[in-house]
């Protein structure tokens, strides 16, 4: 399923629509600037960039 369906979903949801998302995807293609536009926290492709990503999830959650 294409990541802008799943989003589409979860923002239609009443219980998944403040979900935050973070894509990770092998497609590297120009669907990123909509997928971005959807509001997810960051979209990234594979191979992934373990530091990239592990600084992402630190990014998106809450201060303790």
């Amino acid at each position: 399923m294409p990541s802008t369906d799943v989003l589409e979903r979860l923002k239609a949801g009443r219980v998944t629509r403040g979900t935050e998302v973070i894509v990770l995807t092998a497609d590297a293609g120009g669907r990123h600037q909509t997928v971005r536009q959807l509001g997810v926290i960051d979209y990234l492709t594979k191979s992934i960039d373990v530091p990239r990503f592990l600084e992402t999830i630190a990014n998106s959650l809450p201060e303790a």
